[in-house]
């Protein structure tokens, strides 16, 4: 009987649910122009922000009127990755104010990740993070005599510069160093 009464209490809530049909939106009226739905049909890849060019890729160049380019970025170099400060230059990529290298003596650029430190996490979820994977660019080069030598310059996964990781920032910018004064992209 408590069974009984119990779902004739509820029984209303049940049935009270109205499920509509769809119907079609019409994006052009004035009542559904600001709506929502419209407003998300609206935003696709043709109204982007980015201007549209002929013969080039406009908008989307990096290098140029309002470009600024970040000239030094603090990491971990060699093979005991202790700390230094990675600069471009006057045309050259440095380490802690050397002479550094010029990018036609660039090779190659490999990216890894290494395991070098234990995670400083704490709890829980250290158990599901043992390592702290470091982010590894290994620079092949020729040096001043002509020999085949290769560097380490290696960046902390969660270290920021302005809101994106600064091992990110340094191969964006490594990329441009190489392609301005070069012509040729890594990587091919």
């Amino acid at each position: 009987m408590k069974h009984l009464l119990f779902i004739a209490a509820f029984m209303p809530l049940f049935v009270a649910v109205d499920i509509k049909g769809s119907e079609a939106i019409d994006c052009s009226s004035p009542v559904w122009r600001s709506t929502s739905q419209c407003l998300r049909k609206k935003s696709g890849p043709n109204l982007s922000n980015i201007r549209a060019s002929e013969g080039d890729l406009g908008g989307a160049d990096l290098i140029g009127k309002g470009f600024v380019q970040i000239k030094s970025f603090q990491a971990k170099c060699g093979e005991k990755a202790r700390k230094c400060e990675v600069s471009f230059t006057d045309g050259r990529l440095s380490i802690n104010g050397g002479e550094g290298i010029t990018n036609d003596q660039l090779v190659d650029v490999v990216r890894t990740k290494t395991c070098r430190k234990s995670s400083t996490r704490k709890g829980l979820f250290r158990r599901f993070s043992k390592c702290q994977y470091e982010n590894d660019y290994l620079i092949t080069y020729k040096d001043k005599n002509g020999n085949t030598r290769v560097a380490l310059i290696a960046f902390d996964p969660d270290k920021f510069i302005g809101k994106e990781l600064d091992y990110q920032v340094f191969y964006r910018e490594l990329i441009i160093w190489e392609s301005i004064f070069s012509g040729k992209i890594l990587g091919k």
